[in-house]
């Protein structure tokens, strides 16, 4: 019988994280080399400073 293994993602806006399960009773491992971290945004450096564009041209 083949072994099935299932990954699971679990992310965030900052975070992002890899786990396997190996089978019934095997439980969840953390994938070592599959796990990502930044530093959180700023309000500042998500909003805009102004309004979009709107449609130009003839109608």
């Amino acid at each position: 019988m083949k072994k099935t293994v299932t990954w699971i993602l679990i992310a965030d806006g900052t975070q992002a994280r890899v786990l396997e399960h190996g089978g019934p009773g095997k439980g969840l491992s953390t994938i070592k080399d599959l796990d990502w971290s930044i530093d959180a945004l700023q309000s500042k450096d998500i909003d805009t400073d102004g309004y979009g564009r709107g449609p130009t041209g003839a109608q």
